[in-house]
């Protein structure tokens, strides 16, 4: 497993908004669509709290 780089924005984005993010703006970060679906499969190290509302950190 690699760490996160803490100057990578959706680390930043999600350290200032307490790891919370919406699609749009992971797109918007240049997230591909594929990399959310991957990082949302079950036992990924992302979940889906609302549509479209992304936690990224599991647990």
């Amino acid at each position: 497993m690699t760490r996160a780089n803490p100057l990578d924005p959706v680390v930043l984005l999600g350290a200032d908004q307490q790891h919370i993010a919406t699609r749009a703006q992971l797109r918007r970060l240049g997230v591909p669509s594929g990399t959310i679906a991957h990082r949302l499969r079950p036992g990924g190290p992302w979940q889906q709290v609302l549509p479209r509302v992304i936690c990224l950190q599991s647990g």
